[in-house]
């Protein structure tokens, strides 16, 4: 599905999917329900695989012309990054805050970043 959509909307649809999808996970996890977690993982690799990496990849080999293959590349050396540097920091924020504060801050972030993006 999201491979028909264009890159717009493939990306602003995994936004919206995201934090929603974040907020089950970390409901789940603070509360010990493993059927939240793993629905909220179901919708969030969707989300972010599905929607947002193939729907901006897409949109950056629209416009790369031809230096698709350095396109390519940054979007992923790109996308590496920012796969860890969310786990880094949040794994950061729970030794030094605790796990509650640490996922409620991580997904006001995170939040917060999606309505950016989608806004723009």
């Amino acid at each position: 599905m999201a491979r028909k959509l264009s890159p717009h909307v493939s990306t602003r649809i995994g936004l919206i999917i995201l934090p929603v999808s974040y907020a089950l996970i970390a409901w789940g996890a603070l509360q010990g329900v493993l059927s939240a977690v793993l629905a909220g993982t179901v919708a969030a690799s969707s989300a972010c695989y599905g929607f947002v990496y193939l729907g901006g990849l897409s949109g950056v080999l629209d416009v790369a012309g031809d230096q698709k293959s350095r396109a390519s590349a940054g979007y992923f050396l790109m996308a590496y990054i920012g796969f860890s540097i969310p786990v880094i920091t949040t794994g950061a924020l729970i030794d030094a805050l605790g796990h509650s504060m640490a996922l409620t801050l991580f997904g006001m972030a995170l939040l917060g970043g999606a309505i950016v993006v989608c806004v723009r």
